[in-house]
């Protein structure tokens, strides 16, 4: 019996994952695949639900474990996906009247300033999902109702 060696080279082409590749792996988002775009109704636009690890074409939970602590500060958790595609970011923003929008640290027109900290508190191997706790701390300012949201930008 004869040998013959056989040589092959195999070059993988180099995927670039893009929102538009990853919204279109939920068939169930497809009537509504926008960024900005709640598919499933949940209230979780779809580019958060990119951050989030969670699926736009299934409802999910957002942020969750909501607490007041005595110092003049909320607390909350939310998954944090290991795979964000790049040019997709995130960040977190508070508000005392769900009009006006500030980064952490800025004081609004009421002189309320807040600081907003998020901690990796689970941290896993990709692609599995990392558990994040936010605080958002009220600095200085009047006694008001404080509103906190996960952003996330294309």
């Amino acid at each position: 019996m004869a040998s013959s060696n056989i040589e092959l080279n195999v070059k993988n082409p180099t995927f670039v994952a893009t929102y538009a590749s990853w919204v279109g792996g939920f068939p169930g988002a497809n009537g509504a695949p926008g960024f900005t775009q709640d598919a499933d109704g949940d209230g979780v636009p779809n580019g958060v639900e990119h951050i989030l690890g969670t699926s736009p074409a299934a409802r999910s939970v957002g942020l969750y474990e909501f607490t007041k602590l005595p110092s003049s500060a909320v607390k909350f958790r939310h998954s944090l996906s290991n795979s964000i595609i790049a040019g997709i970011t995130h960040s977190y923003q508070w508000s005392t009247d769900l009009v006006n929008w500030h980064s952490s640290g800025q004081t609004n027109a009421g002189n309320t300033n807040v600081t907003i900290t998020p901690v990796t508190v689970v941290n896993t191997a990709a692609p599995a999902l990392d558990t994040v706790e936010v605080t958002a701390t009220v600095n200085s300012g009047p006694n008001v109702k404080l509103f906190v949201r996960l952003r996330a930008a294309q």
